[in-house]
């Protein structure tokens, strides 16, 4: 989320949504890279699984340098909900 970051302004929202409910999950969150100001890509991602139900806010912070969490909220339909200000 770097690249994304240095494409952005100040005050600038990312949305997250985790799944929450599920038993297994990728070991990291996947990435994203900013292609050009229009697109992104994501980033080749492991196979490596860990047991869910979510990453910690620590962990999404690791992914995501310069941006502040703003709120989390969890989802009826068993996602994770979160929103991060730039």
């Amino acid at each position: 989320m770097s690249s994304v970051a240095a494409r952005g302004q100040p005050g600038t929202l990312v949305h997250a949504l985790i799944a929450y409910a599920a038993d297994r999950m990728p070991a990291r969150p996947r990435r994203f890279v900013a292609l050009d100001e229009q697109h992104l890509s994501t980033a080749p991602c492991t196979e490596e699984t860990r047991v869910a139900p979510r990453y910690t806010p620590e962990d999404l912070s690791v992914c995501m340098p310069g941006y502040k969490m703003v709120r989390a909220m969890l989802l009826r339909n068993g996602m994770q909900e979160f929103l991060f200000r730039l």
